[in-house]
């Protein structure tokens, strides 16, 4: 279980760089793939709380 929620918060982390990598390097792709990558981190961070409890 924490191994679990450890290798999510790793991936939540990693996606969010990406994102931040994205905003820097190519404005133009922001809304795309940003919003893709967003909506990736809500669903884990979802699943992240749901194993919380």
């Amino acid at each position: 279980m924490d191994d679990e929620k450890r290798k999510m918060m790793k991936k939540i982390q990693e996606l969010k760089k990406k994102m931040d990598k994205i905003i820097q390097e190519r404005p133009s792709l922001i809304d795309n793939e940003v919003v893709k990558i967003s909506q990736e981190v809500d669903v884990l961070l979802n699943k992240y709380h749901e194993m919380k409890q």
